[in-house]
C-alpha cells in the first residue's frame, strides 16, 4: 500500500469533484429516497437511459409513501421499458418497509437486510445517501483502481474484482466526505477513465497512475474472462383481430405480470420465413425472436406454460405493461398484423 498514496488520489478527487460532478436529475433535489430510487434503476441500466424514467417516476411517485401505496400495475407500468422489473418490485417494498419505520438503516449491513439491497447497492445507498463512510464498487471505480496500480490481473467477474481491489478502496476514505468522493469517482470513470481511457491528459489522476505511467494497454486494464455467449432463437405469434391484438401474461419469475406476443412451441415447424425478427440480449443470451403473422388463432402452437393469453385492444396498448423490445416493436409489429393477407399463413402440425 505504500506505492497508492491514497491521501493524495483522494484530496485530487475531491477537488476535481467539486467542480466536474455531471449535473443528474439525482442530485439536483438531494434526498434519501432519490438515492434510492436512482440506485435501484442504475442496477441495470445506463445513467443516460436512466435519466427520463427517473424524472418520470418522481413526477408520479415523488415520496416514499407513493410508491408503498401504488399498485404493482401502475409500478410496472412506469418502469417499461428499463426491463429487470422484480426492481420496481422490490423498490415498491422497500418502501412499504421504510414506511413503517421509525428510523431508516445507518449502515450498508443495514441496508442489506432489505428487498432488492445487495452489497453495491447498500453501500451506495449508505455512502451517497447518508455520507456513510465507504466506497461503493462499482464498474467505474473498479476500473480506476485497477489502472491506478497496474493491475493485470484477469479477473472472472466485477465480485472478483471488487474483493481484489477493496484494500485499496478503503485507503480511499476521508470521514465524512464519502458522498463526494464516491460520485467524483463514479464520474471521473464515466468522463475521462473510460474503458478506452482517450482522457489521460485531462486526468486529476494521471500523476498518480501506474498504467499511464507504463504506458500500459488502457482497454486491457481491468481485464476479465471473456464469457462466451449463447443464442437462443424464440417464435412468436402476430395476430390481429376485429382491432385487437393477442398477448400473452407471462408468468415467468422475471417477467412476471409483464405482457409480451404470444410464444410459439419451438418444436412446431414453420413453412414460412418470419414476417419481422427483433434481437436482444440479456447478459450471455442473444434471443432472436421470430413473429409469424397468422389471419387465425393457432392454439396448439401456443406455449401455455409461459402463460394465459388474451386480446387487447390496440387503443388500450399505450395502457398495458409490455415487454420492453416489444414495445419498441410494437409500431412495426402492428403495421405488419394490419397488412397480413388472409392466407398467407400455413403451419405444419
Amino acid at each position: 500500500m505504500e506505492s497508492f498514496p491514497a491521501t493524495a488520489i483522494s484530496s485530487a478527487l475531491l477537488s476535481w469533484g467539486t467542480g466536474h460532478l455531471r449535473l443528474l436529475p439525482w442530485r439536483a433535489n438531494r434526498s434519501i429516497y432519490g438515492t434510492i430510487v436512482s440506485e435501484f434503476m442504475l442496477q441495470q441500466t445506463r445513467v443516460q437511459t436512466v435519466i427520463p424514467y427517473f424524472i418520470r417516476w418522481t413526477q408520479r411517485f415523488p415520496t416514499l409513501e407513493c410508491v408503498a401505496n401504488a399498485d404493482d400495475e401502475e409500478i410496472l407500468k412506469h418502469w417499461e421499458g428499463m426491463g429487470y422489473y422484480s426492481r420496481a418490485r422490490n423498490l415498491r417494498r422497500l418502501c412499504q418497509i421504510l414506511c413503517q419505520m421509525v428510523t431508516f438503516p445507518q449502515t450498508p449491513e443495514e441496508w442489506q437486510l432489505l428487498p432488492g439491497v445487495g452489497p453495491y447497492t447498500a453501500t451506495a445507498i449508505s455512502a451517497i445517501g447518508q455520507n456513510f463512510d465507504a466506497i461503493a464498487l462499482d464498474g467505474n471505480i473498479i476500473r480506476i483502481l485497477a489502472r491506478l496500480i497496474g493491475c493485470c490481473e484477469n479477473f472472472e467477474n466485477k465480485i472478483a474484482a471488487a474483493t481484489y481491489l477493496k484494500s485499496h478502496a478503503i485507503s480511499l476514505i476521508i470521514p465524512g466526505r464519502c458522498a463526494l468522493l464516491n460520485e467524483a469517482l463514479m464520474d471521473l470513470g464515466a468522463m475521462i477513465c473510460t474503458p478506452r481511457g482517450r482522457f489521460c491528459d485531462v486526468c486529476p489522476l494521471k500523476d498518480f497512475c501506474q498504467t499511464h505511467r507504463r504506458k500500459l494497454p488502457m482497454d486491457a486494464i481491468p481485464a476479465f474472462v471473456r464469457f462466451v455467449s449463447k443464442n437462443e432463437i424464440v417464435h412468436r405469434l402476430l395476430v390481429l383481430r376485429g382491432g385487437k391484438v393477442l398477448l400473452q401474461t407471462s408468468q415467468l419469475k422475471r417477467l412476471h405480470a409483464i405482457r409480451e406476443f404470444p410464444k410459439l412451441l419451438l418444436e412446431n415447424t414453420l413453412c414460412q420465413s418470419p414476417c419481422f425478427v427483433g434481437r436482444r440480449i440479456i447478459g450471455s443470451y442473444h434471443y432472436e425472436e421470430q413473429f409469424f403473422s397468422a389471419d387465425e388463432l393457432f392454439f396448439e402452437l401456443i406455449d401455455f406454460h409461459r402463460g394465459t393469453v388474451e386480446w387487447v385492444s390496440i387503443s388500450e396498448l399505450e395502457d398495458v405493461v409490455l415487454s420492453g423490445p416489444h414495445r419498441r416493436w410494437l409500431p412495426r409489429l402492428l403495421e405488419l398484423s394490419i397488412n397480413a393477407r388472409i392466407g398467407d399463413w400455413k403451419i405444419h402440425l
